[in-house]
């Protein structure tokens, strides 16, 4: 396994056996300090193969990039399986009598 200069939206990708998978870390202190055992389990992801390559091929670059793409959360599956969480912060609701 191998750590890549390759991300989709700051997620750092790993390739393994002519795959690449997306990991869901996006700091790079965080990706430097990771071992490869621990990045052993972004390998049960779905790999990113068909994006990863038709984006390095659509604008021809292979290393040291950040492909921003539209349909993100597809690839991502922390991202699927969370909802939207609003938090409020402040005194009074919206319910209250205005003055």
């Amino acid at each position: 396994m191998k750590k890549t200069n390759l991300r989709i939206n700051n997620f750092f990708i790993i390739h393994k056996d002519n795959s690449y998978y997306l990991t869901d870390i996006d700091v790079l202190e965080d990706w430097k300090e990771i071992s490869s055992k621990d990045l052993e389990k972004f390998l049960k992801n779905k790999d990113c193969n068909e994006k990863i390559n038709e984006v390095k091929e659509l604008y021809k670059i292979n290393s040291n990039v950040n492909f921003i793409i539209p349909d993100f959360k597809k690839f991502n599956v922390s991202l699927q399986n969370g909802g939207t969480k609003v938090i409020r912060l402040g005194g009074k609701s919206d319910n209250s009598p205005k003055r």
